[in-house]
C-alpha cells in the first residue's frame, strides 16, 4: 500500500511538471522491493488466505507499474495472478466457507475485468486461469429467472458473459466457422440469450432495490446499467449484414 500510495504521488507529482521527485521515487521503488519479498514466503504455502493476500498484491503490483508506466511488468503481475485460479482448481478452496469464496469472487471478477481489457497486448492464454474459474462453476449453476441476490452477484453474473461465451458477434474467425456448419434459421446466439436472462434478472433486482439507494450501491447500480447498454449495443451493431460481410 506504501508503495502504491508513494507511486501515486510520484504519478501527481510528474503530472504537474515537477521533475526531479527523486525522493518520491526512491521511496516508491524501496517499498515495491520490499513488499515483493516479504510476499515471497506466502506464496509458498497454499492456503485459502495466503492465496487472497498473493492476488490483493498482485493487484496491487498492477497499480504501481500501471502508475510507474511499465506496463511489461503490469502484464507479467496479471498473469501471475491469473495462474493463481490454475491453482485453485487443485485446492479445497473450491468448496471454502461461503466467506472465503465471496472474497474468491471479488478478486476473481477484479482480474476478469483488468484482463479482458488487456488481453489484446497480452498472449492468448493470458486469461486462462480466470475463464477455466467461470466455466467449471457455472456448469454447476441452474439457469434462474429469479431476480439476482444482490447487485454483487448480477455484476458477477455479467463478468461471465466476456469468458464464457464462444461465439462473440465480433469475433470473425468464429462467426466464418458458425456460418460454414450452420444454415439460416439456425437457434439465435447463445451470448444474446445469456444477455437477454441477465437484463431480465438484472430488472428485476433494480424495480427491488427500493429507494434512495446509498451512494455505493448508486454507483454500482449505474455501473451495471453501463455494462448492459455496451454489451446491448455490441450485440446489435455486428447483428447486422454489413458487420458479418466485413467484420
Amino acid at each position: 500500500m506504501i508503495a502504491v500510495g508513494a507511486s501515486y504521488r510520484l504519478f501527481m507529482a510528474r503530472s504537474i511538471g515537477f521533475s526531479h521527485p527523486w525522493e518520491l521515487k526512491r521511496l516508491a521503488i524501496h517499498q515495491y522491493n520490499k513488499a515483493i519479498t516479504a510476499i515471497l514466503p506466502t506464496m509458498a504455502v497454499k492456503t485459502a488466505l495466503n492465496v487472497h493476500r498473493t492476488l490483493v498484491c498482485c493487484l496491487l503490483f498492477v497499480s504501481f507499474e500501471a502508475l510507474a508506466g511499465r506496463y511489461g511488468e503490469l502484464f507479467r503481475h496479471l498473469r501471475a495472478g491469473n495462474q493463481l485460479f490454475h491453482d485453485i482448481h487443485d485446492m479445497s478452496l473450491r468448496t471454502s466457507p461461503l466467506e472465503e469464496r465471496v472474497v474468491t469472487e471479488k478478486l476473481l471478477e477484479m482480474f476478469c475485468r483488468l484482463g479482458v481489457e488487456s488481453s489484446n497486448f497480452m498472449d492468448e492464454h493470458s486469461l486462462s486461469g480466470v475463464s477455466q474459474w467461470y466455466r467449471s462453476n457455472f456448469s454447476l449453476k441452474v439457469s434462474s429467472d429469479l431476480p439476482f441476490k444482490d447487485l454483487d452477484e448480477a455484476s458477477y453474473e455479467l463478468r461471465q458473459l466476456d469468458l464464457r461465451q464462444d461465439d462473440k458477434p465480433w469475433d470473425a474467425e468464429r462467426e466464418i466457422e458458425i456460418q460454414g456448419d450452420c444454415g439460416e434459421g439456425e437457434e439465435p446466439s447463445k451470448l444474446s440469450d445469456a444477455l437477454r436472462q441477465w437484463s431480465s434478472r438484472f430488472e428485476a433486482l433494480a424495480q427491488l432495490q427500493g429507494t434512495p439507494l446509498s451512494t455505493d450501491a448508486g454507483s454500482q447500480l449505474q455501473n451495471l446499467r453501463l455494462r448492459q447498454r455496451f454489451w446491448e449495443m455490441t450485440i446489435d451493431a455486428f447483428s447486422s449484414e454489413e458487420a458479418l460481410s466485413n467484420p
